[in-house]
């Protein structure tokens, strides 16, 4: 979402001019600068807490000429989440266990289908505890597609 959306978001929903929108929320967003500006936190109800943190001051290598460098301490921003909206940003994701199903977040479920054919599957032999000689044993070729055509 733009700034343009928001402010054309917002104006839809209070029923209020884009021009009076637009003058609220340049408003907010200054006083939220001073804010920080000053060290204070500004805590947004529902959506997190922004605050200040100091950067202590550390060496870098410059990328140009490969030479180190010292970045002077700093003050930077800092964004901590709200718990609600957290979980609603993670279940908004295509690969979360509450939309796909599974218990592990991040898995894409199985599909019976491309596991096996077969009624009478053999189980997988279990890894020893000692240490390869070779290489790893093969990963048997599952092809698992991505829900929604995300690749």
């Amino acid at each position: 979402m733009t700034w343009n959306e928001l402010i054309a978001a917002v104006a839809a929903k209070t029923g209020r001019s884009q021009t009076q929108t637009r003058e609220l929320l340049d408003a907010t967003m200054e006083q939220i600068v001073l804010a920080l500006a000053e060290g204070e936190k500004v805590p947004l109800k529902g959506v997190g807490v922004l605050s200040s943190v100091w950067r202590e001051a550390r060496t870098v290598r410059s990328i140009t000429n490969r030479r180190r460098m010292m970045v002077d301490g700093r003050y930077l921003p800092r964004f901590r989440p709200a718990q609600a909206c957290a979980s609603a940003s993670r279940c908004a994701r295509p690969r979360c266990s509450a939309a796909l199903g599974t218990k592990r977040p991040g898995v894409w479920p199985r599909r019976s289908s491309a596991i096996s054919t077969s009624t009478t599957a053999t189980p997988r032999p279990r890894a020893s505890t000692a240490r390869w000689t070779t290489s790893p044993p093969a990963r048997p070729a599952v092809r698992r597609s991505a829900p929604c055509g995300i690749r």
